[in-house]
């Protein structure tokens, strides 16, 4: 034999997820995370305007699973200095929660491919 392995003889090695996949996650997870962000933004400046109305009540049920994070733990207890802080930690938990939501891309890529 000269040292290398043929097909047969190599490791069984689980199959990766197809390139398309990853591509509709990332793609998906950016596209909420760029919508969510930019309706929190809109919300805090409708808020702090004090033109709070019926729909800006309605966004928030968009943006609700992180909010329940600020209701129900101790997140909600940080204080920020200025507002520009306060904007940039619940956009970053908005933006990882968008990928989060995304997750069953990757599990339904990769249920897909174990059926195959």
């Amino acid at each position: 034999m000269d040292g290398r392995q043929r097909s047969e003889e190599k490791p069984a090695r689980g199959r990766r997820l197809g390139r398309g996949v990853w591509v509709a996650y990332l793609s998906t997870g950016a596209a909420l995370a760029i919508l969510r962000v930019s309706l929190l933004a809109w919300v805090e400046r409708r808020s702090v305007s004090h033109q709070v109305t019926e729909t800006v009540y309605n966004v928030f049920w968009f943006l609700r699973p992180e909010i329940l994070l600020g209701g129900y733990t101790r997140v909600g207890a940080i204080h920020f200095s200025n507002v520009t802080q306060h904007f940039l930690f619940w956009a970053s938990v908005l933006t990882l929660g968008s990928f989060i939501i995304a997750t069953p891309i990757l599990m339904v890529g990769w249920l897909r491919q174990r059926r195959r």
